[in-house]
């Protein structure tokens, strides 16, 4: 078990993904929105991998609530599939805001995961809610 204390701001107004642990057994990420509102929860689930190239079998991983902060979840990817230039996966981590209990905002995150550490591209605006 290979632990990596990597830590990357993918969207510095909204979120920050921290890297708890990486290897070719499990990659297991927190993800947390920063300066969050009253009342905002993060939902959502991680899928992939996906290839833009090939046809692969894409599976998905909820994104689990912290028990005491609702603006983090955690995800589990056993056995993940690592970008390289040859093979190009990547994982798509579909989030949403919530705030008393009405969706807020949905967004994209595309992650690359690589052996030494966690890549993402840029966040993607899906839709806003009022």
């Amino acid at each position: 078990m290979t632990s990596s204390p990597f830590s990357l701001s993918v969207n510095p107004t909204r979120f920050q993904l921290s890297v708890k642990q990486l290897s070719a057994a499990c990659c297991r990420f927190e993800i947390q929105l920063i300066d969050p509102q009253a009342g905002e929860v993060l939902r959502g689930q991680v899928t992939g991998p996906h290839s833009d190239s090939t046809s692969v079998i894409q599976l998905a991983y909820p994104c689990q609530p912290h028990p005491h902060y609702p603006e983090r979840v955690e995800v589990i990817i056993p056995e993940p599939n690592f970008w390289e230039e040859t093979t190009r996966l990547y994982y798509r981590a579909e989030l949403e805001i919530w705030q008393h209990q009405q969706k807020t905002t949905q967004e994209t995150l595309i992650l690359r995961l690589g052996r030494s550490g966690m890549i993402t591209g840029k966040p993607q605006q899906k839709k806003s809610e009022n």
